[in-house]
């Protein structure tokens, strides 16, 4: 994993769901600089989550929210919070990168039980081949007890469901 190389500004481009429909899709990307952050600190577990379930089941997302419920800026962008949508996959498995001798090497385990993964995008314009996005953050969190395979609290912890499977 050691070796980071893509194309542009990105690491990889994988599609997704629109959120104008779940049967449509839009171009997200990670960036270089994502990349190179959970490398920096050694999160290998973290980057094989991404290799192993944001990029390869993106698309099965079963949940899309919009807007965080928390105050989140980017630069001069006080409102930053409200660009960024929440796919929400409940994906068969998890995976944990095993250290070895030889550098390690990425394991699918059992999921945690009563957990939904989350991948956060922030949708930007300008970006360049028609990326609207990008991946930005992707962990698990626990599971709503009343909406399958939503996160627990999401009426606050998002401003909207944009739509569900």
């Amino acid at each position: 994993m050691s070796n980071v190389k893509g194309v542009g500004p990105f690491y990889k481009v994988v599609s997704a769901p629109s959120p104008d429909s779940p049967t449509t899709t839009i171009r997200l990307g990670v960036r270089h600089e994502t990349v190179e952050q959970y490398l920096n600190a050694q999160t290998l577990t973290t980057m094989a989550q991404l290799v192993d379930i944001v990029f390869d089941h993106l698309e099965d997302a079963v949940h899309l929210f919009r807007g965080l419920q928390r105050p989140l800026c980017d630069g001069e962008d006080m409102n930053a919070d409200k660009n960024v949508l929440v796919y929400v996959i409940a994906p068969e498995f998890d995976v944990a990168w095993v250290h070895a001798a030889d550098g390690g090497y990425a394991v699918k385990l059992e999921p945690p039980p009563n957990r939904v993964f989350v991948a956060l995008v922030r949708m930007e314009e300008g970006l360049p081949d028609g990326v609207q996005g990008t991946i930005e953050h992707w962990n698990w969190v626990h599971a709503d007890r009343f909406l399958k395979d939503a996160p627990v609290g999401h009426g606050k912890r998002y401003s909207e469901k944009v739509w569900s499977r």
